[in-house]
């Protein structure tokens, strides 16, 4: 697939088929800077990362007539409807909300539809003028040799490439705590002491069975 911005690639994302590697190609961030990201550094640059997880975090409803934007948290209940394209007719636009034209559907339903662009709709609890919804998702992700989960606004501006298919034998390596290692070694040492323990052990039962053999009591 050609490369798509962050924001295009999580809408579209079907979240039944995570985990996803995608490969960023370039943003407007400086590569190899250091972002903050939910509170944490984190030195993003071109790269591949693994989305193990999407979460929507809200929805900025955008009016198309006056352009002003209000934000909608995930819980949202109202309905909404496709807008009427201008003629006299006033038919829907697009294929959007079919077999929900009636009572509407509601915003989940409608980012399960989601076909990259954002089509006009209407609700009539926000307003009675067309409103496009622009969704911000969180991203969960795995770098390279980084311990932590990295969670990132799918409104970043980068552009990314879905390499699933071709990155099966990627690995991504997550560094170790001193105290971890410390504790393979320790497993390590225990297991060996064990088996030298048991080699002893077999070695004298054969020993004295050798000694009853010879010297019957």
């Amino acid at each position: 697939m050609d490369p798509l911005s962050l924001q295009e690639y999580i809408c579209s994302l079907d979240p039944a088929t995570l985990p996803r590697i995608i490969r960023i190609y370039s943003g407007v961030y400086f590569q190899g800077s250091v972002y903050e990201i939910s509170g944490n550094k984190c030195c993003l640059s071109t790269g591949d990362l693994k989305v193990t997880a999407v979460v929507l975090q809200k929805v900025v409803c955008e009016d198309t007539e006056t352009g002003q934007t209000t934000e909608l948290p995930p819980t949202f209940k109202g309905l909404f409807q496709p807008a009427p394209a201008p003629g006299p007719r006033l038919t829907p636009r697009g294929p959007l909300l079919q077999g929900g034209r009636q009572q509407g559907l509601t915003l989940h339903q409608v980012l399960g539809q989601w076909d990259r662009w954002p089509q006009p709709l209407l609700c009539h609890v926000i307003s009675p003028r067309a409103l496009l919804l622009h969704p911000v998702y969180e991203v969960h992700a795995v770098m390279h040799l980084r311990r932590d989960v990295v969670k990132i606004l799918s409104s970043l501006e980068v552009d990314v490439e879905d390499v699933t298919e071709e990155a099966q034998h990627i690995h991504f390596a997550r560094p170790l705590l001193l105290s971890e290692v410390l504790a393979m070694e320790e497993g390590t040492e225990s297991d060996s002491a064990e088996h030298d323990y048991e080699t002893v052990d077999n070695n004298v039962q054969k020993t004295i069975h050798k000694m009853q053999t010879i010297f019957p009591f």
